[in-house]
């Protein structure tokens, strides 16, 4: 399993959420205005994200999905991030990565995910 998110007003941040056998993110009710911003979710079960039906005010934007592309949001690719070896469970970015420099900034830097 990936996160399970059970509350709200909680910032998702620069995260990495990949090979996780089901989902990448389970919003669990109620789960209400919790932002998703520059995060990378990929290489999940489908779909990768779960339970956002009926919970309010769950900004998704500026994320990368692979191998599925949930509707909503703004700014979202839908790519293969590129991991130096994702298999080994090491997620920095090649350099070729389409999440380099197309994130937002929200004070971490402006890459998607957690590199």
């Amino acid at each position: 399993y990936g996160m399970v998110l059970g509350g709200s007003f909680c910032n998702v941040y620069h995260n990495v959420l990949a090979f996780n056998l089901n989902f990448g993110l389970n919003y669990q009710d109620p789960s209400n205005n919790n932002p998703l911003r520059n995060n990378i979710l990929a290489f999940n079960g489908t779909p990768s994200i779960i339970g956002a039906s009926g919970n309010t005010g769950n900004v998704r934007e500026y994320n990368c999905y692979w191998t599925d592309n949930p509707s909503g949001g703004s700014n979202n690719i839908n790519q293969d991030p590129l991991f130096v070896n994702g298999a080994a469970l090491d997620f920095r970015l090649q350099g070729s990565s389409p999440c380099l420099g197309t994130g937002t900034n929200l004070g971490y830097g402006l890459n998607r995910g957690a590199y």
